[in-house]
């Protein structure tokens, strides 16, 4: 498992050489933690606007059906972050509450006619908020409206995200250059680096459910799904599924993933589908790196279809996974060798400081202020809550972390050919507690392998895995 490579950097003392092994050290972890800030990860669900509704008392925002709107999220950082859009009509007003574990964490205050941008932080243990790491919290909007007034929200996001506390270890590296000679505590910038970006470097890496949706014909593309993404690396990863019965070969059909309004991926198919298999597979990559966007754009990610033709049949798509990561490569440092001099003009050795120092500094978005957790850091773990709906299947990429958390009935986890592992079904009347499944035990399951849990009953809710 990755975090088995993982040592905890040494320091120096001053009057004391440094050695190759505590730079090997240091070159270690540098790549190591390089490696998980180019973790796959999935484009998120969230909550577009419903239909707009009169709250004369406060209740549970609702869906369209009539059921209530609430999220799950497995604890891990103190700060909770949001972006709500609230749309008040009428000459009433409406307010807003966010309930975390029955905790008000956002209070909009009475908002009139409009559209409001509710985006902000706050501090958990500072509202009052119990938990545990690791526990499953519940999050409820609550919506109360006066007069003739309606409400609907929609939910962009709610996230956990690390704050300043978390990686108060985190120091900007110096630089290291030929014929200077670096003291101790000039080297152990490194090593502060290192652990500060390692203690935030523990974030649940979570999956996606899979969509499907029918066969209606549509004559020209449009959307069916919409997923949001903080943008992440430089390559786009999806499967596409159809299937139709075959009943006629005339309706035909064609899809495509829209990334920030770009077309990425498209593809069109008139034959027979086999209604009994995965149909015709579509499974692929694309480069997204020249889009012009920067790391951490809040963008849209949106599924169209086209269906058309004279034929009858029946059909489905299914998009099992959307994802995004670092593919290309990076100039890694390489070993500190024994016997050559750390720093002077001989070896390469100073080269090899400069490039572990650049390594940690370019995943914090350091360029000498220190981490930088609201602009273009790749490092940085977020925990994001996810609508609770029904689902048949989450996919998953395996981030090589030792443990996955679920919950879920009637479940197994399926990877590679064939092999399948049951899962325990979650506690019976507990709404925090999470079953988790030590993956190590899992033969031929390996780091970057996609993998998915499936219920019988589509009793999936929440499928994550963790470091620890």
């Amino acid at each position: 498992m990755l975090d088995q490579l993982f040592v905890a950097p040494p320091t120096l003392q001053a009057g004391k050489l440094a050695s190759a092994r505590v730079g090997g050290i240091w070159s270690d972890d540098a790549i190591w933690l390089d490696g998980v800030s180019r973790m796959p990860r999935m484009v998120r669900e969230w909550t577009e606007h419903q239909s707009a509704r009169t709250y004369p008392s406060e209740s549970t925002a609702k869906y369209n059906d009539g059921k209530a709107i609430h999220y799950n999220l497995l604890h891990r950082w103190d700060t909770l972050h949001w972006r709500i859009i609230l749309v008040v009509t009428g000459t009433g007003d409406a307010t807003l509450k966010l309930k975390y574990k029955g905790v008000t964490v956002l209070d909009s205050g009475a908002q009139s006619s409009g559209t409001h941008t509710l985006e902000s932080s706050t501090s958990l243990s500072g509202a009052g908020v119990s938990i545990s790491t690791w526990q499953l919290a519940h999050i409820v909007p609550k919506l109360t409206t006066t007069g003739n007034s309606t409400a609907r929200i929609q939910m962009e996001y709610i996230e956990e995200r690390p704050a300043a506390s978390d990686y108060s270890a985190y120091a900007t590296p110096d630089s290291y250059t030929d014929l200077s000679t670096p003291n101790a505590a000039s080297l152990n910038k490194i090593a502060s680096a290192i652990t500060g970006l390692n203690a935030i470097a523990r974030w649940p890496v979570q999956g996606l459910a899979m969509y499907d949706t029918d066969w209606t014909r549509n004559d020209v593309m449009s959307s069916r799904k919409k997923w949001k993404a903080f943008h992440h690396g430089d390559t786009l990863y999806y499967r596409v599924r159809v299937r139709k019965d075959g009943s006629s070969l005339s309706r035909k059909c064609g899809w495509r993933i829209m990334y920030d309004g770009n077309e990425v991926a498209s593809d069109e198919y008139s034959g027979q589908f086999n209604a009994d298999g995965d149909g015709q597979v579509y499974s692929d990559s694309v480069d997204i790196s020249g889009l012009g966007l920067s790391e951490q754009d809040f963008v849209e990610v949106d599924f169209q279809v086209r269906v058309y033709g004279s034929g009858d049949s029946a059909g489905r798509f299914y998009v099992d996974y959307v994802f995004s990561r670092y593919a290309g490569g990076v100039d890694l440092p390489g070993a500190i060798s024994p016997t050559a001099n750390v720093y002077g003009d001989t070896g390469g050795q100073t080269a090899t400081l400069a490039k572990i120092a650049s390594v940690l500094t370019t995943m914090a978005d350091d360029s000498g202020g220190g981490y930088n957790q609201g602009g273009d850091a790749i490092l940085f773990g977020r925990s994001v809550a996810v609508p609770p709906l029904a689902r048949k299947r989450i996919y998953m990429v395996h981030a090589g972390w030792p443990t996955l958390r679920y919950r879920a009935k009637n479940a197994k986890l399926h990877w590679g050919d064939d092999q399948s592992q049951g899962l325990e079904d979650w506690p019976s009347g507990s709404s925090s507690r999470v079953r988790w499944l030590d993956l190590r035990g899992l033969r031929g399951l390996a780091p970057g392998m996609v993998y998915y849990v499936e219920s019988e009953t589509d009793d999936l809710h929440f499928v994550a895995e963790t470091r620890s």
